[in-house]
């Protein structure tokens, strides 16, 4: 519960994370059983990103389109001599860019790399920092193009997956496949419809976690914040008239200068808008929460 409190918060306090963009937004994920350091992999994931974004693919911390590198050594040598041994490492590096809700793989690159050092995590080290750069070029268009003919010709077949799955009170795993949807292309119109829907639903059962996570917010003085998770409780709800209580308190006790803020907007606050895209922020951080408990991957930011 209180993983699933924190992310709430993370989704509707980090929007920038899914922010709408004319690129397709990918995480970078390890293996879980990774033969690099952290530092290394940290290395590897800048360098990840950066080629990336140089071809037009923006980044997101968690998602399910994830580009995955996967390392072996291929060679491995040790010359003795002299006050120090070096160390001489080959390394095979597979990276595929695949949707990890789907098993869909879009693309994959194999690489060489080799690189030298006063230890074996030396030598990995550096053979990072010697990656090809130049053999992203075509891997990441190519890429980002099967990615957008695949959700552009299987809006509706992963619609209805995540139908059938929230029948099945699956919820969760249905919020999250949809939320894999590029927001760029003309399918999301009828994908976003269908996350709110099947959110609401999601909140029958969950919503006590997401006004905990409201008051949790209204006692750290996160007024807005608050509010938006509140806003979020339809009226089929077991907790929404504590949620209306909430919003009442929100407005009674907040501060001068967000009381100013809040009668501006008080026309507003039940807007339809407003509460469809608080609603989609809290959608996502169901997405979040299974991408990170159901992978096999240990995703990098």
């Amino acid at each position: 519960m209180k993983k699933m409190i924190f992310l709430i918060i993370v989704a509707v306090t980090c929007l920038p994370i899914f922010a709408q963009s004319n690129d397709i937004c990918i995480s970078v994920a390890m293996p879980r059983e990774c033969i690099l350091d952290n530092n290394t992999m940290t290395i590897l994931k800048n360098k990840l990103l950066s080629m990336s974004a140089s071809e037009g693919v923006s980044s997101m911390e968690i998602g399910a389109l994830t580009m995955i590198p996967e390392i072996s050594i291929i060679n491995e040598y040790l010359v003795e001599g002299g006050m120090r041994n070096i160390y001489t490492l080959e390394l095979g590096i597979v990276v595929s860019i695949k949707n990890i809700m789907t098993g869909t793989v879009f693309n994959s690159l194999t690489l060489y790399s080799k690189g030298e050092g006063y230890s074996k995590s030396n030598a990995m080290h550096s053979a990072i920092n010697k990656i090809d750069e130049s053999k992203f070029r075509n891997f990441i268009p190519e890429a980002k193009k099967k990615i957008i003919e695949f959700y552009r010709d299987n809006t509706n077949v992963l619609i209805s997956k995540a139908n059938t799955l929230s029948a099945q009170q699956q919820y969760s795993e249905a919020i999250a496949l949809l939320s894999s949807y590029p927001e760029t292309l003309t399918g999301y119109k009828l994908v976003s419809a269908s996350i709110k829907k099947i959110y609401q639903q999601y909140l029958t059962q969950n919503c006590e976690e997401v006004m905990m996570a409201a008051r949790a917010e209204y006692a750290k003085r996160n007024f807005d914040v608050a509010a938006d998770l509140a806003a979020t409780i339809i009226p089929n709800c077991s907790c929404f008239s504590d949620a209306k209580s909430l919003l009442a308190s929100i407005k009674k006790n907040s501060d001068t200068a967000y009381n100013n803020e809040l009668n501006e907007r008080k026309e507003t606050r039940n807007a339809a808008e407003r509460v469809a895209k608080a609603t989609i922020r809290a959608a996502r951080d169901v997405a979040v929460a299974y991408y990170k408990s159901r992978t096999n991957y240990v995703f990098l930011w």
